[in-house]
């Protein structure tokens, strides 16, 4: 690849999602500034409609820090796009999103910058994501697998010192900790408005591969993420949106074909057979169902997303 200038001449962001939990939020934000690397960036805490005391919390500990309060809850998709709207005008070039359940290790900003700009090619850049405190690996990027309208985590469950830490590319990577291009944003848009959360870095790293970016994960960079702590705050809600955002990737990017074969397979093996199987409570059926359902109707009227140059 050829390599670009990696002076830091324009702005760097990070964007901190907060919800309600000033703990984390405040955890990650120190795991940031034990970087070496963090005086080259701008961090900025968006807050989703807290209606506890975090934006105190966090004020007290960082006074300075600049921070973005919506007064309603967004959802993931929606905040960062107000905020990424807002910042496209003040000449940033590469924005950092992460989850306020995350922990950088240091010297993960620098990799992660170094690896955006070794190419104009690049466009998003993801770290080897971890469980929180341990070297188990959430995972190394995913690769999709369209009959099933699901993906494979890469290396999940293997320990992070057994396997080749090389930069490799990806269908997408984890959208607790995204590293994105400005020219991702201007030219394949924000996030989906519609997704509210989960599978919102899917569409985005799918969008930015058919406009000829790549989509990398560098395993050297490493962040620890402490796994659905928000979501399992809201358990039937994660997986009515999980299994409804599936058939909106399915319409978005798959073929009819692959629409066919993950309706069969999401509807006899995830909702049937796993759900009886695992002698599923009746809410956890209820929830998936319902996902199924509101997916199949979205789904008619989502845009087909086409490769830069298909007919």
């Amino acid at each position: 690849m050829d390599r670009v200038d990696v002076k830091g001449d324009r702005k760097r962001v990070i964007l901190v999602l907060n919800f309600k939990d000033a703990y984390q939020t405040n955890k990650c934000l120190r795991s940031l500034n034990s970087d070496p690397g963090i005086m080259n960036w701008e961090t900025i805490v968006i807050d989703n409609e807290s209606t506890d005391e975090s934006v105190e919390a966090i004020r007290a500990e960082l006074p300075s820090l600049r921070i973005l309060r919506n007064e309603t809850n967004l959802g993931y998709a929606d905040a960062y796009n107000r905020a990424i709207g807002t910042l496209m005008g003040e000449d940033v070039d590469a924005f950092l999103l992460l989850n306020n359940d995350t922990i950088v290790r240091p010297g993960s900003l620098g990799l992660l910058i170094e690896t955006l700009r070794s190419s104009e090619s690049v466009g998003i850049v993801g770290p080897a994501v971890l469980d929180m405190g341990t070297d188990t690996i959430q995972s190394l990027g995913a690769i999709m697998v369209w009959s099933r309208g699901d993906s494979t985590l890469r290396s999940m469950g293997s320990r992070y010192g057994a396997v080749a830490h090389r930069v490799e590319e990806a269908d997408y990577v984890s959208g607790c900790a995204l590293l994105v291009r400005r020219e991702v944003f201007s030219r394949a848009g924000l996030f989906p408005t519609g997704f509210f959360m989960y599978s919102e870095e899917v569409d985005l790293c799918l969008r930015a591969a058919k406009l000829g970016f790549k989509v990398l994960c560098d395993p050297r960079a490493v962040v620890e993420h402490k796994k659905e702590s928000t979501s399992s705050k809201f358990p039937a809600l994660k997986l009515r949106l999980m299994f409804r955002n599936r058939f909106l990737i399915l319409k978005r990017h798959g073929t009819s074909v692959d629409m066919l074969t993950a309706v069969v397979w999401i509807v006899l093996v995830d909702l049937v057979v796993r759900s009886f199987r695992g002698s599923a409570p009746i809410s956890t059926c209820r929830s998936k169902l319902r996902g199924v359902i509101e997916g199949l109707l979205l789904a008619m009227n989502e845009p087909r997303i086409r490769a830069k140059g298909d007919a």
